[in-house]
């Protein structure tokens, strides 16, 4: 029952949009990294989703964010109520365990009037979508300013999942510094210095069931979406989907926040996203 074709069709301004069965559509897309340096020592990839964030606290666009910090429970994440630049860097890097951001919304200061932006993967994008189509009426769903979308293959359970990989690669999560997905394997950085990998094909059985049949790798109802697949080490792919992203984007170029790098010069590139997003 899910409106595949309205949502695309819904996204502003579709009829300029550039298109593609792959990836969805967008108006610009490019390699990206911070030059936060509070970001940069922190981050994932490029750190372009904290530097979104950062700018747009700093300049008083959004009032809140919705996004993960690690939980109590060792690399398990939680919702996190992000209200200011400093909120950001409690918020960065990838978590690949399945998170609710959207439960937040249920929060009492975010029903009133407030400017929110909200990071999240495909099926939430998807979500914030779907509820502006056929509106509810839920208070703090009008109050969403910005979507800023991240790419996702799939996402893990914590017991079932995430330990249980841990445990194939003989592990323990409290040595765990890092996690990674790249070139088809998990990688697992330990505090000791080593890396573990395991293939993915090795591990999807742990993946929540949910995302076998979800279709959206990128985002694709986002206003701006991040990932890295595509991108060189330590740089994000950034495809833009709607005048709000392209307009969020130049402004972190004008403020010299980020490195922007046209897409043809960036390697592997648009192929390769393309070829991830289709076997999704």
């Amino acid at each position: 029952f899910f409106p595949v074709d309205l949502l695309n069709l819904f996204q502003n301004n579709s009829e300029i949009y550039k298109t593609t069965d792959k990836i969805g559509p967008y108006l610009e897309i490019y390699g990206a990294r911070t030059k936060v340096d509070e970001i940069k020592q922190i981050c994932q990839d490029g750190g372009i989703t904290s530097t979104c964030l950062y700018y747009l606290f700093k300049n008083k666009k959004v009032d809140y964010a919705l996004g993960a910090k690690m939980g109590e429970k060792l690399w398990c994440p939680e919702p996190f109520l992000i209200e200011n630049d400093k909120d950001v860097l409690k918020t960065s890097g990838t978590k690949y365990v399945n998170n609710p951001n959207l439960r937040l919304l249920n929060t009492n200061k975010l029903l009133k009037e407030s400017k929110i932006a909200v990071v999240g993967v495909p099926c939430m994008m998807q979500a914030l979508l779907k509820t502006k189509i056929f509106s509810n009426g839920f208070p703090s769903l009008r109050n969403i300013i910005y979507r800023i979308g991240i790419f996702c293959m799939e996402s893990f359970p914590y017991e079932e999942g995430f330990l249980q990989i841990c445990k194939k690669l003989d592990v323990v999560v409290e040595d765990v510094k890092k996690t990674d997905i790249n070139k088809g394997k998990f990688f697992i950085f330990t505090k000791d210095g080593r890396e573990l990998t395991i293939p993915i094909k090795e591990i999807s059985n742990l993946a929540r069931e949910d995302c076998e049949v979800c279709y959206d790798l990128t985002s694709e109802s986002a206003d701006i979406s991040i990932g890295s697949i595509g991108a060189p080490s330590g740089w994000n792919f950034v495809v833009i989907r709607t005048e709000k992203g392209k307009k969020l984007y130049d402004a972190l170029i004008n403020d010299d926040l980020i490195e922007s790098k046209s897409i043809e010069a960036i390697k592997p590139g648009l192929p390769l996203l393309k070829k991830i997003a289709g076997i999704k």
